[in-house]
């Protein structure tokens, strides 16, 4: 991946990040009275990540990761030298916040709230948490669902990516049968990035169609009008990923 690229991908992570904080900012702090123009688009850099991750990891499993034990090892590795200090640092901010009786009332009432458990702490530990809409809050810890979803992408990628004919199908419906609907339904969304990825390198240089060459500046705008367009409209009615209601609700999620 040349500089360029990789600046640029850090430029999108760097705000979607931003967009996140802003709207956890303005919905826990300031109640939604911030303009939402700014502050209301957390849902949307959240699929962001999704469509980055998926490229990223197609880009890491061509150039470093080319068979099943080296993918699996190295991905096994980048996700628990995170998780296993997120969990340690969760479970004791959760244990010291809860001497503190406010803190215990507040909680109370706080719907990203669960308190820690052996099913919690184990179900995160092992990306478990959001199968078939479980949604099991580790503590305060609410952003760990992603990981749900992120983990479980990277097993039907495998899946996908070093398995063949029959035996690709039978894991692809085991996995499916395990995850459930809700993880499913979103992992076109991750692998998009994959598919951007393979479009992209087609040139050692990550060139592009002349079309596209000539016209991204345009083509740039246009997708801005038509993302506000879109989320005035339609994205009224949505909800965030693991908000899980009825399959229907869901599926207009998907869409949106």
């Amino acid at each position: 991946m040349n500089k360029s690229v990789s600046i640029y991908l850090d430029l999108v992570r760097f705000l979607a990040a931003l967009m996140v904080v802003f709207a956890h900012f303005n919905a826990l702090v300031f109640g939604r009275e911030l303009p939402g123009f700014i502050f209301n688009h957390g849902r949307e850099a959240v699929a962001v990540f999704f469509v980055l991750s998926g490229f990223v990891i197609r880009h890491i499993q061509k150039s470093r990761e080319p068979n099943f034990r080296s993918f699996t090892v190295a991905r096994l590795a980048r996700l628990y030298s995170v998780v296993l200090l997120a969990v340690v640092v969760t479970v004791l901010a959760d244990f010291v916040g809860n001497l503190n009786a406010e803190y215990r009332q507040s909680m109370n009432f706080a719907v990203f709230y669960d308190p820690v458990s052996v099913k919690s702490v184990i179900s995160n530990l092992t990306f478990t948490n959001e199968l078939w809409g479980s949604h099991l809050i580790l503590g305060a810890n609410e952003p760990f669902w992603s990981l749900g979803y992120e983990a479980m992408y990277y097993v039907l990628f495998a899946v996908i990516t070093f398995s063949s004919g029959k035996l690709r199908w039978f894991g692809m419906t085991i996995w499916l049968m395990i995850v459930g609907p809700f993880v499913a339904m979103y992992f076109p969304l991750w692998y998009l990035g994959c598919l951007t990825y393979d479009k992209l390198s087609t040139s050692k240089e990550y060139g592009v169609d002349k079309f596209f060459a000539k016209y991204s500046f345009y083509i740039f705008l246009a997708t801005i009008f038509v993302y506000f367009f879109v989320r005035h409209t339609i994205g009224k009615h949505a909800s965030n990923m693991y908000f899980f209601f009825f399959l229907s609700l869901n599926l207009f999620n998907f869409l949106y």
